[in-house]
């Protein structure tokens, strides 16, 4: 983890409001912030150091700003150890994975003042965090649709291209198993896999999630009170995923892998479920100028199939990237500073420009007239397709942007580790996970 300190001068003014602390504006003021954020992309370092603090040092001249980069693996262990010893940042800004539970904790600060400071969110945006009519997250970026991913260019090598849909949509599970199978066999001499799996961690989970939307499953019943995804439609997802890891069609190691895009950006497998097409060629492009990989080739996103065949797949989505307050010791000073650090992020396009132009399915949450910019047509097509169907096939309302949320996610990779490592059979994996789920929801 890196740790850079800031010396700046910080100049606010205090509105007093009811509550909480108001944003500082005018009034000098001193204080010291710590901040916490996840890699909304590689860059994040280097964008906070060139375009954030510099316009935060010349608005508010005066705060010592310490702020950390914790990685994606580490971030749930982190968080959750802060929260249990008071040691928790100033501003954290990361994912409903994490951000969700945070409004009932009654660790965070009222946030309302920075929502009402700008008039163009997106109405969708706004119910995130929001609690017996208060804000208590600050949507950074939207979080695109969940979806599938396949290198198009292997594909074609290996002779299996004829076997995806031709609009990107209209297949079904039983396409997805034989087009994972036949690239397994046509690229086992050249060491290619059909598609990777991996359990290691919870990162990502949201993929098996619309999987089983897809199939017609369930995850928590509508009331909130029990698991349902041990049924058959549920198990079914698992059954398909243990065969493509018993059968060798994946990347070895499914349940011991912390992640599996290294292998897909190398061109080790055809299709990947948890990289975005876009994303994919960026970091193709990027590897390819360093040497890294001979080429850079295309990759296009591909819908979760549906059990009729047809266009509509139930897409999970988390929602947002949020930045959340900790109200820590209640200084006013040092919550007012947080807040004026948040509000300065909103009110810099070009951090969200940065982050949309890196982490494409990162889009903007403000409707201020960004473009996405790519002079790459192909990229700027996956991002296109990627933003329409976010829009025409999230599903939020499973209950993954409710507080304990977190909770589940963290019963849920074991199991997963278990099928592909023999140990448990699919509907004994998923009877496990939902008993684990019904004593998390029981006891809310």
């Amino acid at each position: 983890m890196m740790r850079k300190m800031l010396a700046l001068i910080l100049s606010l003014t205090v509105f007093l409001s009811i509550g909480s602390p108001a944003l500082a504006t005018d009034k000098e003021l001193k204080a010291s912030i710590t901040v916490w954020f996840t890699p909304l992309t590689n860059t994040m370092e280097k964008d906070m150091d060139e375009i954030l603090l510099p316009k935060f040092a010349e608005l508010y001249p005066g705060i010592e700003v310490d702020y950390q980069m914790l990685t994606w693996e580490g971030v749930t262990e982190k968080l959750e150890i802060a929260m249990s010893t008071g040691t928790t940042p100033d501003v954290f800004l990361d994912g409903t994975a994490r951000t969700a539970k945070l409004p009932s904790t009654g660790l965070v600060e009222d946030v309302s003042d920075v929502i009402a400071g700008f008039d163009d969110w997106y109405d969708a945006v706004l119910s995130i965090g929001k609690m017996e009519g208060k804000h208590y997250l600050v949507p950074a970026t939207t979080i695109a649709c969940s979806a599938l991913s396949v290198n198009v260019t292997l594909a074609k090598e290996l002779g299996v291209y004829d076997m995806l849909p031709e609009d990107r949509e209209s297949w079904t599970f039983e396409d997805l198993y034989n087009f994972i199978e036949a690239a397994a066999i046509a690229g086992k001499d050249r060491g290619i896999y059909g598609t990777t799996l991996y359990a290691g961690s919870q990162t990502s989970d949201d993929i098996m999630y619309t999987l089983m939307l897809c199939n017609s499953g369930q995850i928590i019943s509508e009331d909130g009170t029990q698991c349902l995804a041990n049924s058959p439609e549920c198990v079914a997802i698992v059954d398909m995923l243990k065969k493509i890891n018993d059968n060798g069609y994946c990347v070895p190691g499914a349940g011991s892998l912390e992640a599996d895009t290294t292998f897909f950006l190398s061109e080790k497998a055809v299709l990947c479920f948890n990289s975005p097409a876009a994303n994919t060629m960026i970091q193709m492009k990027q590897n390819h100028q360093d040497g890294l990989i001979p080429r850079v080739a295309e990759i296009c996103d591909y819908a979760v199939p549906t059990v009729d065949g047809k266009p509509g797949m139930n897409s999970a989505s988390w929602g947002a990237n949020c930045f959340a307050v900790f109200t820590n010791s209640g200084d006013a000073d040092t919550i007012a500073a947080a807040k004026a650090f948040v509000k300065t992020f909103m009110d810099t396009p070009e951090m969200a420009l940065a982050i949309w132009n890196y982490t494409p399915t990162y889009t903007p949450v403000r409707n201020i007239g960004l473009q996405y910019e790519n002079e790459d047509e192909l990229i700027a097509r996956e991002v296109a397709l990627r933003a329409e169907w976010s829009g025409k096939y999230s599903n939020s309302s499973f209950g993954i942007l409710e507080e304990y949320w977190p909770q589940v996610r963290t019963c849920f990779y074991p199991e997963m580790q278990a099928v592909y490592a023999g140990t448990k059979m699919p509907q004994e994996a998923m009877d496990s996970f939902k008993a684990n789920v019904d004593k998390i929801l029981s006891a809310r």
